[in-house]
């Protein structure tokens, strides 16, 4: 398993609903590849589908790769501290599967993670909504929009290190 498969589990488990059955499918690759850890047979006895499943198994890939432990609750306050509309906004994230750094966003502002270290966050971009699109050469690419825009899709660039504004506009308030 790489490190982005794992931080997604992690992230999946926490904002997410698919966890379950992702988990199962990555040690299904696994099991497939010949690979066994202690505690995968959970992932092929059926059923599979509920929650508690899918932790336990996320539980046994984790400790197999402690390395790439992200602990959630302390994400969470970070999160809920600085992105403060992820109380009730859906969260979406990127994964750089580079080094398993990670950015979410609270649909008006952006944050980069490593691990449990926050390394940056963005003024506010978007009125009503931000759509995470892809980093590509150390820039992170997004899209805002505006219910009362006609130009609903308007193009951001941040460097993907430090968080300054490459493209696009910061909304003041």
């Amino acid at each position: 398993m790489d490190i982005e498969c794992i931080i997604e589990l992690q992230l999946e488990a926490e904002f997410g609903v698919r966890m379950p059955l992702m988990v199962q499918r990555m040690v299904d690759s696994e099991l497939n590849r010949g690979v066994w850890k202690d505690g995968y047979d959970l992932a092929v006895n059926p059923p599979f589908s509920r929650q508690e499943e899918g932790q336990e198994l996320l539980d046994i890939v984790l400790s197999h790769y402690p390395e790439f432990v992200i602990d959630r609750a302390q994400l969470r306050e970070q999160l809920e501290r600085e992105l403060t509309q992820s109380s009730f906004a859906n969260v979406c994230w990127l994964i750089d599967s580079r080094d398993g750094s990670f950015c979410m966003t609270d649909s008006l502002r952006v944050a980069r993670w490593k691990r449990n270290e926050m390394l940056w966050r963005s003024a506010r971009i978007s009125y009503d909504g931000i759509s995470l699109e892809s980093i590509q050469n150390d820039r992170l690419n997004v899209f805002s929009f505006s219910f009362d825009s006609y130009d609903t899709d308007l193009p951001f660039v941040l460097d993907w290190d430090t968080g300054v504004l490459k493209e696009g506009e910061i909304i003041e308030l």
